[in-house]
């Protein structure tokens, strides 16, 4: 009988935290245009620490995301998978392509290396 309470407690922490999900609070969409062998899209940083919109909806295929600094603060986009792509520091208002092949579908999140807390995503379909 002991098992219960701990199974109703552990269905509430999956709920709470949502499920096991990745993290990225969503701070808008946009979808890469192009060909899947020269997709584009352009993820704007700002001096709030957001990437605005963070999440790149993508093709397998090659993409490349302009990270524009928007804002005064410098920033780096980072993907978390090693050897997928970053940035080098992006000082305020100036901007860097970070080009990455994505070879099979799923989501990828990426991260301001300087900055906690600022995530975004690519969701590859």
């Amino acid at each position: 009988m002991r098992r219960l309470p701990a199974l109703i407690l552990a269905s509430a922490l999956v709920t709470a935290c949502g499920g096991g999900g990745d993290g990225v609070k969503d701070l808008g969409t946009i979808t890469a245009s192009g060909a899947p062998s020269s997709q584009t899209a352009t993820v704007g940083m700002n001096d709030a620490l957001d990437f605005t919109p963070n999440i790149v909806l993508a093709r397998v295929g090659t993409l490349t995301i302009t990270a524009d600094n928007l804002g005064r603060i410098p920033h780096d986009l980072v993907f978390d998978q090693p050897g997928l792509g970053q940035s080098d520091r992006i000082d305020g208002k100036r901007s860097a392509d970070v080009r990455v092949a994505f070879t099979e579908t799923g989501t990828f999140t990426f991260v301001c290396t300087l900055h906690p807390g600022m995530t975004g995503k690519v969701v590859v379909s």
